[in-house]
């Protein structure tokens, strides 16, 4: 234990509790005064201690303070989400003392406990705001508007740092100086990303207020160009250049990170391979590159675009699997039985030639029987039709344990060369894409099994079991739906959920049920412990198959590769995979709420070209100001009171239902709409119902 170790612990005691820095100095006289100094400070500015008005110290828990993270609203006002606490605080504008939306900070509890006060600011939600900037004809300053309502005041924009911005432009801000109780931030204009109405524009504002960047550093750029033209090497490896080897990925896909190879040995057993691009050879830990693909943690895909976790020449170029290229690999090689057993199997660093670049819809096809497709590929029917029994046999298996497939529609959004929306369609997944799925689960399940019985650090993607209180709400939300289900809560498993949801096929409830009970569950994370994965009943699961996109991947292939080479550093991975999987959680929710904003920008930009347009719906949401409806093609929408047929509604909590005295509208009630309005600024879509 270490000095401030050693500290920290003993102020945690009634003891050492409410002294002040001169009687702290004296009674740590076993240390240097001066190192017991520099301590103090250091535990006051992470907030593990805390100076009160009296110039005493005291840790926050003495204090009854509480770390929390600030939800701003529009209005000026803010609650503090507390994960010990079982209901928000409301936070008064005149208590948030400078903090705004985002911020982690400790407050104290007033009035009742229901009303908190910002004691201390721990850290900043936000260091950059993208908003619309303003300024008066002949003034040399002016203020950006954050487009998040929720950051409620504007930021100050002193002479010299508008970058050339002009009034009503879409800016993205650094802020220099943060509020106080008197004054707005203050901030530089770094970009200007264009006029709203522009479509870039309007993609890019949602993008940096994400803070995310398609362009890399110069030095993480040049490092990149620089490996991309080093030759291969390829000693010590297993050779599988001679291997019919083949990649299975859409047909606009450039970073191609997963091979596969099939052989049928005898009657009951298959050998599958399964090769993944070999990145950690190339992006070295503590490299600028691992560095810069360690902040991204994640590739981020949009409609029109991807953000890359790594730079193209290794992404799109030396990285990926293309055809006819030498690649180095990492390969897992997989006897597996009639039952969907693996019996044996090997893991190697290994080079590979992919024989072709397939796409999911020629491969579906050839197992369809489409001929001119098939005669296309004759050499590799025979490969593709043994991969459609093995997948087929490892889906029975999943099924069979309990894996749990939610099945919910996806949305493909078409776009023009301009980047305009010119349909919404239900993404289309067929065997191709299954039988990928399937290898790549297996795959990932073995090398999560071997290294938890090698008892290394590691990397695990886990899902945990749903909480009780989250399943008794699901339990009331279905009887209100006259289904009935007597779980024992405390013996749900994932085969109890597989087979209620088999049993709601067809049903006009099933895709709400589905979306309620995928809500209800807990989100899959990383974690340097093994706790399984509930969702696909999977007792050792990983991410190994993508380290081209994603940061857990690569960093577990170092730890593989490290135990390949004897594993001289294996206890060395410790304090590494513990900060790589809380990072890699964190990048993975921001990536999907960025995608999702564009996706929701996208819609309401499809169906602004659509209004006065009727639809068939289902009601996917009932509230005491509408309903909230969903169209076949995943776009969704509120049709507020007054875009619904005239009567005097009251909303029905136990039933899930608008009642008037002639209406009723439940959930999962078909309904036709019409499209009022959309608006892809705020992303919000309106239906009138019209039946």
């Amino acid at each position: 234990m270490n000095i401030k170790e050693e500290i920290l612990k003993k102020i945690k005691t009634e003891k050492y509790n409410f002294l002040n820095f001169k009687q702290l100095l004296e009674r740590f006289n076993e240390f240097n005064k001066q190192d017991v100094a520099v301590v103090l400070n250091q535990l006051i500015d992470e907030s593990e201690l805390i100076e009160s008005n009296k110039g005493q110290y005291a840790t926050p828990k003495k204090l009854k303070l509480i770390k929390c993270k600030l939800m701003g609203n529009s209005r000026g006002f803010a609650f503090a989400i507390c994960d010990d606490l079982e209901n928000d605080i409301f936070i008064p504008a005149r208590s948030l003392h400078g903090a705004m939306h985002n911020d982690i900070v400790l407050i104290s509890k007033l009035k009742d406990k229901t009303e908190g006060e910002v004691v201390k600011i721990i850290s900043r939600g936000a260091t950059t705001i993208v908003g619309t900037y303003s300024c008066l004809v002949g003034q040399n300053f002016g203020f950006v508007t954050p487009d998040d309502n929720r950051m409620f005041k504007d930021i100050f924009i002193p002479k010299g740092n508008a970058k050339n911005a002009i009034g009503g432009d879409k800016v993205y801000v650094s802020i220099t100086e943060f509020a106080t109780e008197k004054r707005n931030s203050v901030g530089k204009i770094t970009e200007v990303l264009g006029k709203p109405e522009e479509v870039n524009a309007q993609m890019l504002s949602i993008i940096r207020s994400y803070d995310l960047f398609e362009e890399f550093p110069i030095a993480v750029q040049k490092k990149a160009e620089e490996i991309a033209t080093q030759p291969i090497k390829i000693q010590n490896r297993l050779d599988l250049r001679n291997e019919l080897i083949v990649t299975i990925d859409g047909e606009d896909a450039k970073d191609l990170d997963d091979a596969i190879s099939i052989a049928k040995i005898d009657d009951n057993n298959y050998r599958l391979g399964v090769h993944i691009a070999d990145v950690s050879e190339y992006v070295k830990y503590n490299s600028v590159l691992d560095k810069e693909a360690y902040k991204r943690g994640t590739s981020v895909y949009f409609p029109d675009r991807v953000l890359p976790m790594l730079p193209r020449e290794l992404s799109n170029g030396i990285c990926s699997l293309s055809e006819g290229e030498d690649r180095l690999t990492l390969s897992v090689i997989m006897d597996i039985n009639l039952k969907g057993e693996v019996t044996n199997y090997k893991i190697a660093e290994s080079v590979i030639r992919s024989h072709n670049r397939m796409t999911y819809t020629d491969v579906a096809k050839i197992l369809e029987g489409n001929r001119e497709i098939t005669a296309k590929y004759k050499e590799l029917k025979t490969k593709f039709l043994q991969m459609l029994e093995l997948s087929n046999i490892l889906l029975k298996a999943r099924k069979a344990r309990g894996s749990i497939d939610f099945d919910l529609p996806e949305a493909q959004i078409v776009l023009d060369i301009a980047g305009k929306v010119t349909d919404i369609l239900n993404r289309q997944r067929n065997d191709a894409h299954r039988l990928i799925e399937s290898f790549m689960i297996v795959c990932n399940e073995v090398v999560a099994k071997h290294m938890f019985k090698l008892k290394s650090p590691f990397i695990y993607r886990v899902h945990q079991q749903p909480k009780t209180e989250k399943l008794q709400a699901f339990m009331l939300f279905v009887s209100r739906l006259g289904i009935s289900i007597d779980w024992n809560l405390r013996k749900v498993n994932p085969k109890l959920l597989q087979d209620f949801l088999h049993s709601i096929d067809g049903e006009v409830y099933e895709q709400v049920i589905n979306k309620v009970l995928l809500r209800s569950m807990q989100k899959a994370k990383y974690l340097p412990q093994n706790l399984g994965h509930f969702g696909l009943a999977s007792e050792f699961y990983c991410h190994f198959t993508s380290p081209i996109r994603r940061y857990p991947d690569l960093a577990i292939h170092r730890i593989i590769k490290n135990w390949l080479h004897g594993g001289a550093k294996q206890k060395s991975f410790e304090t590494f995979v513990l900060n790589a999987s809380k990072q890699s959680s964190e990048r993975e929710v921001l990536a999907t709420e960025a995608e999702r904003d564009v996706d929701d920008m996208k819609k309401a930009e499809y169906m602004k070209a659509h209004i006065g347009e009727k639809y068939d719906a289902v009601i996917s949401g009932v509230t005491p100001y509408g309903v909230f409806v969903e169209l076949a093609n995943t776009v969704e929408g509120l049709c507020r009171l007054e875009n619904m047929p005239e009567d005097n509604y009251t909303n029905n909590e136990e039933d899930y239902a608008l009642v008037g005295r002639t209406h009723k509208y439940m959930l999962g009630q078909k309904v036709k709409v019409e499209v009022v309005s959309a608006d892809e600024f705020s992303r919000e879509i309106n239906f009138a119902v019209i039946d």
